[in-house]
């Protein structure tokens, strides 16, 4: 009961005691479980997010006036033959990058298909409408094509979600890698983070067990420093990642332009 206790303590600091409500009744292994993931659950980032995220923590600063806003500094598409020029040493530099091994891709893919009304790793949804290739198809020829024509492999790195991993490693397993080398294809796993309601109260998904969530796009960054991708591209002499989504069926999976844009401005 002492271990009750002290957590207790933690949890009523945070006006999360419902947490422990169930907690008398499970056995000692469920107990062993449930407490070994409330200690390891970032309770504490959860309610600071949800404070300023949707309670609108941030409320006493400034906001600035309508007329004050502006659009940020972007590069132009150009229009007169002059202005071309700046395109095409962007491009040469994207392609130079490419070819040196530079460039890597990296897609989000961790949600479900639920809103399609499909049942699986929303990357496996057949969005052609003649050939019935999966956005993972479309996603992942991309990259391909990019390889072949700078005559190197482009890493693709893969952020998949707790739900979806299985299922996505999966289906790139069935389709043969789509054309790609196993080695060349990173899947690497976002954290789930604990849910809340309106209130800001943790759930429960059953008695002994936090209710948990993907933590959006925004957790990338840290997947790939735990998963030890970073490490990897460094490992390989990449610079430069082509960030996407899988459900983005029209964007430029490698725009030698757009690379070497940040090539040249050192972004």
């Amino acid at each position: 009961m002492e271990d009750i206790a002290a957590r207790k303590e933690r949890l009523n600091a945070l006006h999360q005691e419902h947490l422990l409500a169930f907690a008398d009744g499970l056995n000692e292994r469920e107990r062993a479980a449930f407490f070994a993931q409330l200690d390891a659950a970032d309770i504490e980032t959860v309610l600071h997010l949800f404070r300023d995220l949707v309670c609108g923590g941030h409320k006493g600063e400034a906001v600035p006036a309508v007329e004050e806003l502006a659009p940020p500094p972007y590069i132009k598409y150009p229009r007169a033959k002059e202005e071309w020029r700046a395109w095409q040493e962007a491009e040469r530099a994207g392609v130079s990058a490419l070819k040196n091994g530079e460039v890597a891709c990296l897609m989000v893919a961790g949600g479900q298909g639920s809103r399609l009304g499909f049942s699986g790793p929303k990357g496996a949804f057949p969005i052609g409408p003649l050939t019935r290739r999966s956005l993972f198809h479309l996603q992942a020829e991309k990259v391909l094509a990019a390889s072949r024509r700078c005559g190197r492999a482009v890493p693709f790195l893969i952020m998949v979600s707790e739900t979806n991993e299985e299922d996505s490693r999966g289906f790139f397993v069935e389709h043969d890698y789509f054309g790609l080398e196993p080695e060349d294809i990173f899947f690497f796993k976002q954290e789930n983070i604990p849910a809340v309601d309106a209130h800001g109260r943790i759930l429960l998904e059953e008695k002994g067990r936090l209710f948990t969530a993907p933590n959006g796009h925004g957790g990338c960054i840290k997947a790939l420093l735990a998963s030890g991708a970073l490490d990897m591209l460094e490992e390989r002499g990449v610079k430069y990642v082509s960030y996407f989504q899988v459900d983005n069926p029209l964007v430029r999976a490698v725009d030698p332009c757009f690379i070497g844009f940040h090539a040249m401005h050192g972004a």
